[in-house]
């Protein structure tokens, strides 16, 4: 769901960044999390890097990049302690198929090495496709092999809201074969942190009283109560996937100070919404409308992915009373 397309926008610039560390610091925040794209993409990344490190920040970093050596090492020197490297198989030449780049496999492979030479931890994150998945256990045992990677997640492919592709799903079948022989690996390994979800549940299955029970036994929805999101080009939104959806678009960083896009009339609208302004849909005359998107809240992501980007008000898919939409597993 990275902006592929957004690459002529202007970014936010570092003093504005350097501004917004302070105020979020002034406000008790106490990480900063990249995500939705590649940080090392920008020219300053580093300067970035060391500033919101010398604000006691905690910082977290995913990357695909393929880092150099000095790289690595300039990253310790800086004091950063943790990365996490996104890689979706071990064999180079289908790493490089699914990034459509040559000579992109064995480089980041040789990136987890930089890193660990450098005294950085690595922790990894490997989405399961119909190519990778037979691969994936290989790349499990490899990284568990790894004394500096302490931590090795694998997730299911699921619906992508912008460049997304059915044939990449994968059977139950698969699911089963590969937790199968990654608890083989675990039971060889009993250090290291590896993690898979299984496969994902079927937002539209079961009957009502499943679903109804499910429903409301759900996680709670931290966009725009916990945390917002900046997009690159200051813009902020409250979940990482949405991007730069309209809809849900809170304010702008670069013209607004932090305190202000959180309180803004914006940020309330979508926390508190108005049923009397939900145009249609099964949330228009829904008896549990307040309960639902004030105590777990709803998640609008899944929603635009079952429903379509021009139904943001929608519910979500895993509602009882929502009808079955797009294929989300």
């Amino acid at each position: 769901y990275a902006d592929r397309e957004g690459m002529h926008r202007p970014e936010l610039t570092l003093d504005v960044y350097r501004r917004l560390l302070s105020e979020a610091k002034a406000c008790g925040i106490e990480t900063v999390e990249i995500s939705g794209g590649d940080l090392f993409c920008r020219n300053d990344a580093f300067a970035l890097i060391e500033c919101t490190l010398s604000e006691d920040m905690y910082l977290t970093i995913p990357t695909k990049y393929p880092l150099s050596e000095d790289d690595a090492y300039r990253l310790a020197h800086m004091g950063l302690s943790t990365i996490q490297v996104s890689i979706d198989a071990l064999s180079p030449p289908l790493i490089d198929t699914m990034v459509a780049r040559s000579g992109y496999g064995k480089k980041i492979l040789k990136t987890i090495d930089y890193l660990g030479e450098a005294g950085i931890q690595v922790r990894t994150n490997s989405v399961l496709t119909t190519y990778n998945i037979k691969d994936a256990v290989q790349l499990a045992r490899y990284l568990a092999q790894k004394p500096h990677v302490f931590k090795c997640t694998f997730t299911p492919y699921g619906k992508s809201l912008y460049r997304h592709n059915d044939s990449l799903f994968c059977s139950p079948d698969d699911f089963i074969e590969f937790e199968k022989e990654l608890s083989q690996i675990r039971d060889e390994f009993p250090h290291k942190a590896l993690y898979f979800s299984g496969a994902p549940p079927d937002p539209y299955c079961g009957d009502e009283k499943e679903r109804t029970s499910a429903f409301w036994e759900r996680a709670f929805c931290t966009a725009n109560r916990r945390g917002v999101v900046v997009l690159p080009d200051g813009k902020v939104t409250i979940c990482e996937e949405l991007y730069f959806h309209e809809y849900f678009i809170i304010g702008d960083l670069t013209s607004q100070t932090l305190l202000e896009v959180w309180n803004s009339p914006r940020a309330l609208e979508l926390a508190y919404p108005d049923q009397s302004l939900i145009p249609d849909g099964p949330c228009k005359d829904c008896p549990d409308f307040s309960r639902c998107h004030e105590n777990l809240g709803r998640c609008v992501r899944d929603t635009i992915k079952a429903y379509g980007c021009n139904n943001p008000y929608w519910p979500d898919p895993r509602c009882p009373r929502a009808p079955v939409g797009n294929r989300m597993v």
